[in-house]
């Protein structure tokens, strides 16, 4: 039984621990921009969890999305003569 209740709370603090961390909280905040439509500053948020847990996956993929739609990354393709 003590076992059981030691489990319980030790997944309790983990899920609380991941569910009010800072990239959690960035990851939150970007996910309201961009349903808002405020795409650059979602990619601020999303970069700014990102920085904070580099394996926030979610926030990678955001991120990524992202970059694609804003154009950020791509570099000029030398003129042709």
């Amino acid at each position: 039984m003590l076992l059981v209740l030691m489990i319980t709370a030790f997944g309790l603090f983990l899920y609380t621990k991941a569910y009010f961390s800072p990239s959690y909280i960035h990851y939150r905040v970007g996910e309201r921009l961009y349903r808002e439509g405020k795409y650059r500053a979602a990619y601020e948020e999303f970069k700014r969890a990102f920085e904070l847990d580099p394996y926030n996956r979610a926030a990678r993929q955001r991120l990524a999305d992202l970059k694609r739609m804003l154009g950020y990354g791509r570099t000029l393709a030398p003129k042709k003569d």
